[in-house]
């Protein structure tokens, strides 16, 4: 059997926020300084005020500074959908270079995330769960950007596997409650996932992280800021990744290679654009779904037939050997457990600009403009297919 996938999107959308001037002129105040985030600072009374004076009130009179004294009063509000919670790049960095970001997830309360692969980037063979809501009815973004469903060979999207760099990620902010119906998403929004990535540093260098594991894994992981190239400010990363390694149990490989390239540009003093594009390319030999029945006759080793395509020939005619022979007699669904491979493939682009301008003291202009490209397809070599010229049957992709 064969599944097979093209999409293609291209798609803008576009907010306008009103900025609080207290809001703005604090931002203003902290970027132009390098000042942290100060609470608002209480007027004094003069210690000559007699014992038992009043302090001022807040809401009936404005206290006036001591001379030489600086007042800053500043005020902020956000917003909340559900509980929010908010993984950060040190946290990240705990994990092993190359794991999923939902993986990473799972850490949080109200999160499962189940895999059969070490690092779960296997799009067949993994699985999240928020507080109930299964990954296809969770809303999920980066930088602004539906990625659609996280499910095996999404029609609406891209898995985040496929999309960013786990290395890439600056932040995950994750609402376990009802998503905020502003989120852009195409799914249910029984929660979402917004993946903020990494802007390039200020500084040029560049970063190279080598990793090694059994079964012949490896993972080389390459990056390089360019630091501010002139007086705006304009800087760009860009990130190659190449991964591979055999499949635990079975016969295949596992393999993946991405490109990430970011430019950010600023524009005046609080406006920015950024333009991002990512590339991939995987090729996923999976692991054959077994029920609990065959884990416990078969053994937790037991997976396709690949590359034996005798035994599986043999198979899709009802003659078994070894370990199947006697689930078979048992009355077990050996027919069922006689699959000769599974493979994946996914090649994609994502590209697109973000833009934050704000145009006045007052109001603030923000859009997302991207297109995906994607080729996507998965086949199963089954027992229960034949080719109607040929005798016996035998399994056909």
């Amino acid at each position: 059997m064969m599944s097979r996938k093209f999409l293609s999107f291209l798609l803008v959308t576009s907010c306008i926020g009103a900025l609080p001037d207290a809001v703005f002129a604090a931002e203003a105040a902290s970027r132009a300084g390098g000042a942290k985030h100060r609470p608002a600072t209480r007027a004094k009374v003069p210690s000559s005020a007699p014992a038992g004076a009043a302090r001022p009130a807040a809401h009936h009179a404005k206290a006036r500074p001591l001379p030489g004294e600086d007042v800053m009063v500043t005020s902020m509000r956000h917003g909340g959908y559900g509980a929010t919670e908010t993984m950060t790049r040190v946290e990240m960095e705990r994990f092993v270079q190359g794991s999923s970001p939902m993986m990473m997830l799972a850490r949080r309360p109200g999160i499962n995330f189940v895999a059969n692969d070490p690092l779960g980037v296997d799009t067949w063979g993994s699985s999240l769960y928020m507080r109930g809501f299964q990954q296809d009815q969770l809303g999920v973004t980066l930088d602004g950007v539906p990625l659609g469903a996280q499910t095996y060979l999404p029609y609406n999207g891209q898995s985040i596997n496929f999309s960013i760099l786990s290395d890439n990620i600056e932040r995950m902010d994750v609402s376990d409650g009802g998503g905020d119906v502003a989120l852009p998403a195409t799914t249910n929004l029984g929660g979402s996932i917004q993946i903020v990535s990494r802007d390039p540093a200020d500084h040029f260098g560049g970063k190279i992280a080598q990793m090694f594991g059994s079964y012949n894994s490896f993972r080389t992981f390459g990056r390089v800021d360019s630091g501010r190239l002139n007086a705006s400010g304009t800087k760009f990363t860009v990130s190659y990744a190449r991964s591979d390694g055999d499949k635990w149990k079975g016969h295949g490989e596992q393999f993946d290679q991405q490109v990430n390239a970011k430019l950010v540009q600023p524009i005046g003093q609080e406006s920015t654009v950024k333009i991002f594009f990512n590339w991939n390319d995987a090729t996923q030999f999976n692991y054959a779904d077994r029920t609990i029945g065959m884990l416990r006759d078969l053994g937790h080793r037991n997976d396709y037939y690949y590359p034996d395509y005798t035994r599986a020939y043999l198979a899709a005619e009802g003659t078994f050997s070894g370990a199947l022979a006697a689930y078979d007699a048992a009355g077990g669904d050996a027919l069922d457990a006689s699959y000769f491979d599974g493979v994946t493939h996914s090649s994609g682009y994502l590209g697109g600009i973000n833009a934050h301008l704000v145009l006045t003291r007052h109001l603030a202009w923000n859009s997302v403009a991207y297109g995906q490209a994607a080729n996507q397809w998965g086949t199963w070599t089954t027992p229960y297919t034949n080719l109607p010229l040929l005798k016996p049957m035998c399994p056909v992709t």
